[in-house]
């Protein structure tokens, strides 16, 4: 099949850009960003623990301790370009352990959807 005239360089413009007429980046992607705060003071919480967990698939990171704990150090990015079904553990020292229900990762065409999580810890 031959392509001919203005119609057909469109289609070829359109496939090679793909993704959304270009949209896609090199960029890779959290599934998860999750926020961990004190409960009672509404504060952001540094050196919080979460871990992830996907049938066999397990992964943890903890939070940067700092001095002056900012809402980006209370962030931890998790489940990098990964689609799954996840349970969430989120634990701190001095503080109860939160546990999440089953919490979906899906994908669109270039990277996964991220799922923003706001955890209080009591």
């Amino acid at each position: 099949m031959k392509f001919k005239g203005p119609l057909s360089i469109l289609f070829v413009v359109a496939f090679v850009a793909g993704c959304s007429g270009g949209a896609c980046t090199d960029n890779v992607e959290p599934g998860f960003v999750i926020a961990v705060y004190d409960k009672q003071s509404m504060e952001p919480l540094c050196g919080a623990n979460a871990m992830l967990m996907d049938g066999e698939y397990v992964e943890s990171k903890t939070s940067p301790v700092s001095q002056a704990c900012t809402e980006d150090d209370a962030r931890i990015y998790m489940a990098f370009e990964r689609e799954g079904s996840y349970q969430i553990i989120v634990s701190a020292e001095g503080y109860e352990t939160w546990t999440s229900d089953e919490i979906a990762v899906i994908s669109d065409e270039c990277h996964v959807i991220r799922n923003n999580i706001n955890v209080f810890l009591d």
